[in-house]
């Protein structure tokens, strides 16, 4: 005989002996997500073979080697500490598992366990899985290998229809597992009038016949990187996009916590009526990449026959952003000329009640947040615009340009000088310090000394006390006539009588 034919001969005895198993390739439901396929395709995308693809050609638990879900299992299992034996006396066959084994085997999915689909033991020879991650008590992340097929990851859940008929608890792992993830949280959705993103359309009024840009941003809140992730519209859904269903995302990769954009060229229907909203709805489509978990996002449009404004510039917002400053915004030129313009400033991206006006005083609620500002446009045959500046620097707080006798500084109060360039602050490091606001330089420091508070007292000495109330620093200006702490213009901590002497400079210690 040949060297094949003996090969064939030595592999049908070893299967009527019982030798070698092979384990059947996995009936995947129509709606189970696969992963990633082949060992470099999963390999590049974060998902391990668990070194499987160099030991694949070994027999485990006398399974037969190669793509085979039972000896991908078996492997597992001797890697995990077990030994190299059949542990059940059953059929290798992954339907014989379940069987054999039926006092370790539940309901139950954990990392580590064996998911297993029954079988007949005849024409369907069940499956085995590993059990990389639980996301939910009806959602697993799965590893298999199959006969006949390769290497792959997916995910099953309960509605699938293809749930595993149980779970093998051979050597369960420690641990959440592996969750090799594409998840996000929407960030924003706008519309503009075109890609160039210059103006925005809010309310989205758009004419019949004319076409706008759909920008739509997202986090990525998974553990992997997005590489060339696709958002569309599913075929067989209404859909105003203009040209491709699909945008993918803008960005070349989107590593965990940053975000990724995609934006779409949307076409308002030229016979659509005045005051006709057509709503689009976006959501994932298949890219097998991985895992994506982006939910659906809607976007309305209402159909408007007036035209747009020839031009309508964004805001810009000038003033010091410190507490008690005056904020002023300028809205530009806008045309036609005969625009009204209306202001709404706002706070962390929410409306200021009753914060209408070209200009905006600073207040206490504003310290620690950004301040932005919305300028509407109107005219008679015009679409509403709302242009929004950009937001200013994070509003430093103030008690006032001097702190008075008994007054304490906390962790993160500052006194502020009266020009808003120089702060003094009790910092989180435990430092007394004099900073410049803007360039970050410190012009004074007390150096760490794990104070969480410093305090003017009665008797004029500016004390710095630890957790503990332990004095850790002080300017040992008791019993010389100070009334009150201050930062200068020049960057200096001043210790001043009533009268205004100097009775201790920050710049002589």
């Amino acid at each position: 005989m040949g060297r094949v034919a003996l090969a064939v001969v030595a592999l049908v005895a070893a299967l009527v002996a019982g030798q070698l198993t092979v384990g059947a390739a996995p009936a995947q439901a129509a709606s189970s997500a696969t992963l990633c396929l082949g060992y470099d395709g999963c390999a590049a995308l974060g998902m391990t073979d668990h070194g499987y693809e160099e030991a694949s050609n070994r027999s485990f638990w006398r399974m037969y080697g190669g793509h085979n879900c039972t000896n991908y299992a078996a492997f597992l299992m001797v890697r995990a500490g077990m030994k190299n034996s059949r542990p059940f006396t059953t059929s290798g066959d992954a339907w014989g598992w379940g069987h054999g084994m039926k006092k370790k085997l539940n309901g139950t999915p954990k990392v580590g366990s064996i998911a297993w689909f029954d079988g007949d033991g005849k024409d369907n020879l069940g499956h085995v899985a590993y059990v990389e991650a639980v996301l939910s008590k009806t959602e697993i992340i799965v590893s298999e290998d199959a006969w006949g097929g390769t290497f792959s990851w997916r995910v099953i859940t309960a509605a699938d229809g293809n749930w595993p008929t149980g779970f093998i608890h051979f050597k369960d792992a420690k641990g959440d597992g592996i969750v090799p993830d594409w998840r996000s949280s929407p960030i924003d959705t706008r519309v503009y009038t075109d890609a160039s993103l210059t103006q925005q359309l809010d309310p989205r009024y758009i004419k019949p016949g004319s076409s706008a840009w759909v920008q739509l941003s997202y986090r990525n809140t998974g553990t992997g990187t997005w590489q060339g992730v696709q958002l569309g519209v599913p075929a067989g859904a209404s859909s105003l996009v203009a040209t491709d269903r699909v945008a993918t995302q803008t960005e070349p990769s989107v590593e965990p916590g940053q975000i990724g954009t995609f934006g779409f060229s949307i076409q308002m229907p030229a016979d659509a009526a005045n005051g006709d909203e057509l709503t689009t709805t976006f959501q994932p489509v298949a890219t097998g990449i991985g895992y994506l978990k982006f939910g659906k996002t809607d976007v309305t449009l209402r159909a408007d026959t007036r035209d747009w404004f020839v031009a309508s510039p964004a805001p810009v917002i000038t003033g010091l952003a410190l507490q008690g400053q005056t904020l002023t915004a300028t809205a530009g030129e806008w045309l036609p000329a005969s625009a009204r313009l209306s202001y709404r400033w706002m706070r962390n991206g929410q409306s200021i009640a009753d914060a209408t006006d070209a200009v905006y005083r600073l207040t206490d609620k504003d310290v620690g947040t950004v301040i932005s500002v919305n300028v509407k446009g109107t005219a008679s045959g015009y679409i509403p615009t709302t242009r929004t500046s950009y937001s200013t620097a994070t509003i430093a707080s103030i008690h006032a340009n001097t702190i008075d006798r008994g007054v304490t500084l906390a962790k993160g109060d500052q006194l502020v000088s009266s020009n808003g360039v120089y702060r003094a602050v009790q910092t989180s490091s435990g430092k007394l310090a004099v900073v410049n606001r803007f360039t970050k330089k410190v012009t004074w420091t007390t150096g760490k000394t794990g104070a969480v508070r410093t305090k003017l007292r009665a008797d004029g000495n500016l004390v710095s006390y630890n957790r503990a109330g332990k004095v850790v620093w002080q300017s040992r200006s008791s019993g010389k006539g100070v009334a009150e702490a201050m930062v200068t213009n020049s960057g200096k901590l001043l210790l001043v009588s009533a009268t205004d002497r100097i009775k201790w400079n920050s710049a002589k210690h």
